[in-house]
């Protein structure tokens, strides 16, 4: 599992008190089409982003394909969804139902069924802010500085916000532009999960 530690964990335990919810997705701040934040489906030829209104998602699937609390959607559709303000902040990509390998696409040409050696190699420029934990690997993109960040520059940061104990909303913005990027595989080292989204959207995955 994908845990958060120090005062990553201390934000989003603010966050759910203070019932502050602002979107991901203000476009002056969050440059949502950057390639980083979407995947293709493939059988589809459709795009999904982070930011889509949730009322195209249902438009075009015929419904929100809400990922559940308890991972409910993860089980029950080959893709779910998180939802910030109306609009989509994760997107998770199970495959229970062993769709084709070519069924969808990252950004980084990563799909189902790929090996576990290579998405490491897709990130060969970041691979030192890779964080590896069994059958898991996640990195943490910074929309603002368009990059793949560390958990040690999230931190830092973090406690410049949280100095002194407050909360500043500021903060909360800018946590939302601290996007995961996960890839969880089976047995045979082979993905069988992928999400992309913020930690809060995420959290029912124990990030």
């Amino acid at each position: 599992m994908i845990r958060y530690y120090g005062a990553v964990c201390l934000v989003f335990l603010l966050l759910a008190g203070c019932g502050i919810t602002r979107s991901l997705l203000s476009p002056e701040t969050t440059g949502m089409y950057d390639d980083e934040l979407e995947v293709r489906l493939i059988e589809e030829n459709l795009t999904l982003r982070l930011g889509m209104e949730r009322s195209e998602i249902i438009r075009r699937f015929g419904g929100d394909l809400k990922a559940g609390s308890s991972g409910d959607g993860i089980s029950s559709y080959p893709f779910s969804f998180c939802y910030d303000e109306g609009r989509v902040s994760a997107i998770i990509l199970g495959n229970e139902e062993k769709k084709p390998k070519d069924y969808y696409a990252t950004s980084r040409g990563i799909g189902y069924g790929d090996s576990f050696e290579k998405v490491k190699n897709a990130y060969k420029a970041e691979r030192q802010f890779m964080v590896e934990n069994g059958r898991m690997i996640r990195f943490i993109y910074d929309i603002r500085k368009k990059a793949v960040t560390s958990d040690k520059a999230v931190e830092a940061e973090s406690l410049e916000y949280l100095e002194g104990g407050t909360y500043d909303a500021a903060y909360e913005t800018r946590l939302r532009e601290w996007i995961y990027i996960v890839y969880i595989f089976d047995e045979e080292n082979r993905l069988k999960l992928f999400a992309v989204g913020d930690g809060p959207s995420l959290g029912f995955l124990e990030i």
